[in-house]
């Protein structure tokens, strides 16, 4: 018996990974691409989103979004970002 899977060839390519501590955890990605600029290019990608999140969501840094917001709430009512 063959699967569908099996009977399908794996896309070339070149794939890359990288971990780096992101939002008080450690992230991997992993990034398969035609070549090494482009999957260099997807990890950096990848990394820029995971900056725009944590900058704005971040529980463990004392400037993003989220924790002024929580720091604010004690004054009362305010508008989020």
């Amino acid at each position: 018996v063959v699967t569908a899977a099996a009977a399908v060839a794996a896309p070339p390519g070149v794939e890359r990974e990288e971990a780096r501590y992101v939002m008080g955890t450690l992230a991997t990605v992993r990034a398969t691409a035609p070549d090494e600029t482009a999957a260099l290019a997807a990890l950096d990608a990848a990394w820029d989103a995971f900056a725009r999140v944590d900058a704005r969501m971040s529980t463990w840094r004392e400037d993003s979004d989220l924790s002024r917001v929580n720091a604010a709430a004690a004054a009362g009512p305010g508008a989020a970002p």
